[in-house]
């Protein structure tokens, strides 16, 4: 779960809730902001409305896009990068032993780059699908982003529908009394609130973390396509981590050093663990 969304949302929510209570000093003032005809206009017309200008397929997309805004934001390309530089010097060895590594590497777009390494193919073929491939998932995350952004469009606009159905209301009931003339406004004036929220403190920052993660993927794509391909030419690993960290972001570089000396235990403490098997099975016969 990415607690830095969640957290933003509720610091909107606490501020809303200031404003409404005028900084929690009247907490009766909060019902007056509760409506649930306005509620229904704006998320039932908004619903509507995307329903109605995508897809089937393209819906749930979107709601992928989304899930991806509250999943957890982990330090992949350290870890892509890791795995590049060991899978290199397996490659320095071995290219073919490269392929007993591919089930373990969670990246499927290092995994099929490395495959087609593996398989022989073509250099300039190599280059021509990696960088079709990166093309491709760019354009597909832009895609979710102007989804996010159409639903940021529509929710204000669904909301400003509902005022003007407060304001027929109101100049239908000017002779009805203060509580009817108070009904319509209400639905009048809370649907544009609402509306303005949905859109600024959910829809637009689905849609900025969105393309903020787009450019991230962008970067690590990148890092793994010259990896391949450096890989592919029979690079260094020295070199090859020497030339991609350039791609980590400068307050990643301690994270980085961190993550190899916990790799280099580990291997250290599987290599003796099986040292210690090898000298127990004499014994044991």
């Amino acid at each position: 779960m990415n607690f830095m969304s969640i957290g933003g949302f509720a610091i909107a929510m606490v501020v809303c809730a200031l404003a409404m209570t005028e900084g929690f000093s009247d907490m009766s003032g909060l019902h007056l902001f509760i409506h649930p005809l306005s509620l229904i206009i704006v998320i039932g017309g908004t619903l509507a409305s995307v329903a109605h200008s995508f897809s089937a397929r393209n819906l749930s997309r979107m709601m992928r896009a989304i899930a991806r805004v509250f999943s957890v934001q982990d330090n992949s390309a350290l870890m892509d990068l890791a795995t590049i530089v060991d899978v290199a010097k397996i490659a320095r060895k071995n290219v073919l032993a490269v392929e007993n590594a591919l089930p373990d590497i969670e990246n499927e777009f290092l995994r099929e780059g490395l495959q087609l390494v593996v398989d022989r193919i073509d250099r300039e073929m190599v280059i021509q699908i990696l960088m079709s491939e990166v093309m491709n998932k760019e354009q597909q995350r832009d895609f979710d982003a102007k989804m996010l952004k159409k639903v940021a469009d529509l929710s204000p606009a669904w909301g400003m529908i509902g005022t003007l159905f407060g304001l027929v209301i109101l100049l239908t009931h000017l002779d009805g009394g203060a509580v009817a003339i108070g009904n319509a406004m209400a639905t009048a004036i809370i649907t544009t609130l609402y509306g303005c929220f949905l859109s600024n403190a959910v829809f637009l920052p689905w849609h900025n973390k969105t393309m903020e993660m787009k450019e991230e993927e962008r970067i690590s794509n990148e890092m793994i396509r010259d990896g391949v391909l450096m890989i592919e030419a029979g690079v260094r690993p020295e070199l090859i981590e020497q030339d991609l960290i350039k791609y980590l972001n400068p307050d990643m570089f301690d994270l980085y050093q961190e993550l190899k000396a916990s790799q280099k235990e580990t291997k250290k403490q599987a290599a003796a663990r099986k040292r210690k098997s090898r000298e127990q099975s004499p014994q044991a016969a």
